[in-house]
Protein backbone atom coordinates (compact mmCIF):
# COMPACT_ATOMS: atom_id res chain seq x y z
CA UNK A 1 0.00 0.00 0.00
CA UNK A 2 2.79 2.43 0.83
CA UNK A 3 0.09 5.10 2.10
CA UNK A 4 1.27 7.63 4.66
CA UNK A 5 0.06 10.71 3.91
CA UNK A 6 -3.89 11.44 2.55
CA UNK A 7 -5.36 14.79 1.50
CA UNK A 8 -8.75 15.84 0.08
CA UNK A 9 -9.54 18.82 -0.92
CA UNK A 10 -13.79 20.20 -1.59
CA UNK A 11 -14.67 23.46 -2.95
CA UNK A 12 -18.34 24.14 -2.61
CA UNK A 13 -19.41 27.22 -4.19
CA UNK A 14 -17.18 29.64 -1.45
CA UNK A 15 -16.91 27.11 0.72
CA UNK A 16 -13.64 24.88 1.06
CA UNK A 17 -13.05 21.86 2.70
CA UNK A 18 -9.65 20.07 3.74
CA UNK A 19 -9.41 16.49 5.17
CA UNK A 20 -5.86 15.41 5.74
CA UNK A 21 -4.52 11.76 7.26
CA UNK A 22 -1.16 11.05 8.37
CA UNK A 23 -0.60 7.28 8.42
CA UNK A 24 2.61 5.80 10.58
CA UNK A 25 3.90 1.99 9.31
CA UNK A 26 2.30 -0.02 11.91
CA UNK A 27 -0.88 1.76 10.92
CA UNK A 28 -0.46 0.86 7.52
CA UNK A 29 0.50 -2.87 8.50
CA UNK A 30 -2.99 -3.45 10.43
CA UNK A 31 -4.88 -1.15 7.76
CA UNK A 32 -3.49 -3.39 4.52
CA UNK A 33 -4.24 -7.10 6.58
CA UNK A 34 -7.39 -6.12 8.01
CA UNK A 35 -8.34 -5.17 4.43
CA UNK A 36 -7.29 -8.14 2.89
CA UNK A 37 -8.63 -10.44 5.44
CA UNK A 38 -12.14 -8.66 5.25
CA UNK A 39 -12.26 -8.96 1.45
CA UNK A 40 -10.75 -12.67 1.38
CA UNK A 41 -13.58 -13.38 3.63
CA UNK A 42 -16.15 -11.57 3.31
CA UNK A 43 -16.14 -10.30 6.09
CA UNK A 44 -17.06 -6.39 7.79
CA UNK A 45 -13.84 -4.52 8.83
CA UNK A 46 -15.27 -4.23 12.24
CA UNK A 47 -15.19 -7.26 14.37
CA UNK A 48 -18.41 -8.44 15.44
CA UNK A 49 -19.59 -8.33 19.13
CA UNK A 50 -19.73 -12.21 19.52
CA UNK A 51 -15.77 -12.36 19.25
CA UNK A 52 -16.02 -15.41 16.81
CA UNK A 53 -12.69 -14.77 14.24
CA UNK A 54 -11.55 -15.74 11.61
CA UNK A 55 -8.05 -14.33 12.98
CA UNK A 56 -6.95 -12.00 15.39
CA UNK A 57 -4.33 -8.93 16.19
CA UNK A 58 -1.91 -10.02 19.33
CA UNK A 59 0.34 -6.71 19.86
CA UNK A 60 3.64 -6.59 21.62
CA UNK A 61 4.00 -10.35 22.22
CA UNK A 62 7.16 -12.20 22.13
CA UNK A 63 7.95 -14.18 19.37
CA UNK A 64 10.71 -16.96 18.86
CA UNK A 65 11.96 -18.35 15.35
CA UNK A 66 12.12 -21.85 15.27
CA UNK A 67 13.67 -21.87 11.82
CA UNK A 68 14.36 -18.75 9.68
CA UNK A 69 15.78 -18.63 6.24
CA UNK A 70 17.70 -15.49 5.22
CA UNK A 71 15.36 -15.71 1.67
CA UNK A 72 13.22 -12.50 1.53
CA UNK A 73 9.64 -12.79 3.58
CA UNK A 74 6.85 -14.34 1.77
CA UNK A 75 3.40 -13.08 1.85
CA UNK A 76 1.66 -15.87 1.44
CA UNK A 77 2.67 -20.01 0.27
CA UNK A 78 5.26 -22.30 1.45
CA UNK A 79 7.63 -20.32 3.67
CA UNK A 80 11.00 -21.32 5.57
CA UNK A 81 10.54 -19.25 8.32
CA UNK A 82 8.72 -20.35 11.60
CA UNK A 83 8.15 -19.24 14.95
CA UNK A 84 6.65 -19.82 18.32
CA UNK A 85 4.62 -16.71 20.06
CA UNK A 86 3.71 -18.43 23.35
CA UNK A 87 0.74 -15.81 24.04
CA UNK A 88 -0.84 -17.82 21.01
CA UNK A 89 0.21 -21.44 20.62
CA UNK A 90 3.62 -23.30 21.75
CA UNK A 91 3.58 -24.91 18.20
CA UNK A 92 5.88 -23.40 15.68
CA UNK A 93 3.87 -21.55 12.65
CA UNK A 94 4.42 -19.98 9.60
CA UNK A 95 5.54 -16.79 9.77
CA UNK A 96 4.70 -14.16 6.98
CA UNK A 97 5.96 -11.00 5.79
CA UNK A 98 3.84 -8.21 3.35
CA UNK A 99 6.24 -7.37 0.70
CA UNK A 100 5.71 -4.15 0.82
CA UNK A 101 6.89 -4.44 3.79
CA UNK A 102 9.98 -6.65 3.86
CA UNK A 103 11.96 -4.48 5.88
CA UNK A 104 10.20 -5.91 9.24
CA UNK A 105 12.07 -9.43 8.29
CA UNK A 106 15.46 -7.56 7.51
CA UNK A 107 14.96 -6.54 11.11
CA UNK A 108 14.58 -9.28 12.35
CA UNK A 109 16.91 -12.03 10.34
CA UNK A 110 20.17 -9.80 8.20
CA UNK A 111 21.22 -8.18 11.70
CA UNK A 112 24.57 -9.19 13.85
CA UNK A 113 22.46 -11.10 16.03
CA UNK A 114 21.17 -14.58 15.55
CA UNK A 115 17.55 -14.78 15.00
CA UNK A 116 17.59 -18.09 16.48
CA UNK A 117 18.98 -17.24 19.58
CA UNK A 118 16.90 -13.98 20.22
CA UNK A 119 13.32 -13.42 20.86
CA UNK A 120 11.44 -10.51 19.37
CA UNK A 121 9.14 -8.06 20.54
CA UNK A 122 6.41 -7.83 17.66
CA UNK A 123 2.57 -7.21 16.58
CA UNK A 124 1.05 -10.15 14.40
CA UNK A 125 -2.15 -10.89 12.57
CA UNK A 126 -2.68 -14.62 13.70
CA UNK A 127 -4.71 -16.66 10.76
CA UNK A 128 -6.80 -19.09 12.43
CA UNK A 129 -8.84 -21.87 10.88
CA UNK A 130 -11.21 -24.06 12.62
CA UNK A 131 -10.67 -22.60 15.89
CA UNK A 132 -6.25 -23.36 15.85
CA UNK A 133 -4.32 -21.26 15.02
CA UNK A 134 -2.33 -21.68 11.66
CA UNK A 135 0.18 -18.86 10.63
CA UNK A 136 1.37 -15.31 11.83
CA UNK A 137 2.14 -12.34 9.17
CA UNK A 138 4.12 -9.97 11.27
CA UNK A 139 3.05 -6.13 11.40
CA UNK A 140 5.45 -4.19 13.77
CA UNK A 141 8.57 -5.13 15.35
CA UNK A 142 8.93 -3.14 18.65
CA UNK A 143 12.27 -5.01 20.14
CA UNK A 144 14.82 -7.28 19.30
CA UNK A 145 16.12 -8.92 22.68
CA UNK A 146 19.40 -10.81 22.26
CA UNK A 147 19.94 -13.86 24.63
CA UNK A 148 21.73 -12.63 27.78
CA UNK A 149 20.38 -9.71 27.58
CA UNK A 150 19.75 -8.65 32.00
CA UNK A 151 17.52 -5.33 31.04
CA UNK A 152 15.18 -6.64 33.61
Amino acid sequence: MGITHARMEKTDGDRKTVVEYKFDEAEINRAAINIDNALEHGTPLIDSADGDKSSRNVEEVMLFFDQASRKPGKEKGRTGDRGIIPDVTDKPLPVYFRKSFQNLKDQMIKGDVNPLTCAFVVDAHVQILDDEPKGYIITNVHQVIENGDDDE
